[in-house]
C-alpha cells in the first residue's frame, strides 16, 4: 500500500501510569467551520488537559471537543484507542512463551477500563455525529 516505506522497529517498556494513545486521521484531519483541521498540537494538548482523568473518561471528553470543533458534523472516521500499564502489573520475561491475555476493550457503557491480562488497561472512544449523552451538540 505504501510503496518505498522504511519503517523502524523499536520496543520499550511502560512503568505504571504511562499510556500510549493512537489515532486515526480523522482525528487531526477534523475541520471546524472556518476549515481548519483539528491538528497534532490542539490533540496532544487535549490528551494532556485531561490526563490525571482516569483513561476512559480523559478518551471522551478529547472526543468530545474534537466533536465540538467540528459542531458535530464529522467527515471521517475517528477512534482514540490508547492504553496504560496499571500499577501492580508485570510483563512476561519472555512474550513469546508466555503470551499475555488478549486485550480487551472498555465497554462504551462504563467509566473505566477492564484490565488487559496483567499487564495493562485500554480503553477506546469513537466519536460518531451524535452528542454524547448529557450534552447538547455545539
Amino acid at each position: 500500500m505504501i510503496g518505498d516505506a522504511v519503517f523502524a522497529q523499536e520496543s520499550l517498556t511502560l512503568q505504571p501510569g504511562d499510556r500510549l494513545y493512537f489515532h486515526t486521521d480523522g482525528v487531526t484531519e477534523a475541520l471546524n467551520a472556518d476549515e481548519e483541521e483539528f491538528g497534532h498540537a490542539r490533540l496532544l494538548e487535549e490528551i494532556a488537559r485531561w490526563r490525571d482523568r482516569p483513561l476512559r473518561a480523559g478518551l471522551d471528553l478529547v472526543a468530545a471537543t474534537v466533536r465540538g470543533w467540528c459542531g458535530g458534523s464529522l467527515k471521517d472516521g475517528v477512534s482514540l484507542p490508547a492504553v496504560e500499564r496499571i500499577e501492580g502489573a508485570s510483563y512476561p520475561s519472555n512474550p513469546e512463551l508466555e503470551p499475555l491475555a488478549k486485550p480487551q476493550v472498555a465497554d462504551k457503557s462504563t467509566s473505566s477500563a477492564r484490565p488487559c491480562g496483567a499487564a495493562s488497561a485500554s480503553a477506546s472512544s469513537t466519536i460518531p455525529n451524535a452528542p454524547l449523552p448529557g450534552r447538547q451538540a455545539t
